[in-house]
């Protein structure tokens, strides 16, 4: 699970482009160990903060998986919060050994 900001007073954040990912996109993520590992996003969730469910999300889950959540919707004056948060899930599907050199971003 990696937790992240979609923006800030100063701008956009690490998850500005979140919504953009939907189903069947790949994210790459690179472990400590230098290994790469492709998941492919499938499924995704926009959910009101009132009906967060917190157990499914934080919970445990089945295989080789990894959530992104960040904050969503339209942002409320009066409490200074997003209204919404945004959930993606992925499963693994490939794991690759790569220099740092090797990979593009972009």
């Amino acid at each position: 699970m990696i937790l992240g900001h979609v923006d800030s007073s100063s701008g956009p954040a690490v998850f500005f482009r979140l919504k953009d990912l939907g189903p069947g996109d790949d994210i790459w993520i690179k472990r400590e160990d230098r290994v790469w590992v492709r998941y492919v996003v499938d499924r995704i969730a926009q959910i009101p903060k009132s009906e967060f469910p917190t157990m499914p999300v934080y919970g445990p889950q089945d295989g080789v998986t990894l959530r992104l959540v960040t904050c969503g919707g339209a942002f409320d004056d009066r409490t200074l919060r997003r209204q919404r948060d945004r959930v993606r899930d992925a499963r693994s599907v490939d794991v690759e050994k790569h220099s740092i050199d090797e990979v593009v971003v972009g």
